[in-house]
């Protein structure tokens, strides 16, 4: 039972939420380097308050995978589970989606 919660958990970890970070912070790199490489090139008005509202995808990739994250390494090392964190990260991993139209649709 224990190696098969071991591979469930590797596979979970280095399927989803390990990628997940990487390309969060990767993401929040990106953003951060363009957008002062915009505001060095002179860029003001409606371009670069288009490029902050950009800004807000690496926020809304760690407010919606930093709960689910918190509750598999849980989940793993206690080898429980507490209810509301796991409604919360099923909450916050489902409104990723909505959060990242709802930034879109505003540009």
């Amino acid at each position: 039972m224990s190696e098969n919660r071991n591979i469930q958990f590797g596979l979970k970890l280095g399927y989803y939420f390990a990628p997940l970070w990487v390309l969060f912070i990767l993401e929040s790199i990106w953003a951060f380097k363009t957008f002062e490489k915009l505001k060095k090139l002179g860029l003001e008005g409606r371009e670069l308050n288009i490029f902050k509202k950009i800004l807000l995808f690496p926020l809304i990739l760690l407010i919606t995978g930093i709960f689910p994250t918190i509750d598999l390494i849980y989940i793993y090392s206690t080898n429980e589970f507490m209810e509301w964190l796991d409604i919360l990260s099923y909450f916050t991993l489902s409104c990723y989606g909505l959060c990242t139209s709802l930034v879109i649709v505003s540009l």
